[in-house]
């Protein structure tokens, strides 16, 4: 998959999902003040470390689907 397909995948099934409309941003970080910009960028940025750490991950083990990550997972997931 080129990985700018990936990138659009990743965008609109997290970001678009969750954050893009502006309702959980308001919800859980802007009532907040200051403190919820930090939350937002500690947001952002476990959302791309467990990202990276998930794709590193099936890069190495040659996982290519859901079914295959999920089964490496193991029943709990």
């Amino acid at each position: 998959m080129p990985l700018l397909s990936l990138v659009g995948l990743y965008v609109a099934g997290v970001i678009g999902a969750g954050f893009a409309s502006g309702q959980e941003l308001v919800f859980f970080f802007v009532k907040y003040g200051g403190a919820g910009i930090i939350g937002v960028f500690a947001a952002v940025l476990t959302l791309t470390v467990g990202s990276a750490a998930v794709l590193e991950y099936c890069k190495k083990k040659e996982i290519n689907s859901y079914e295959g990550l999920f089964g490496v997972l193991g029943p709990w997931s």
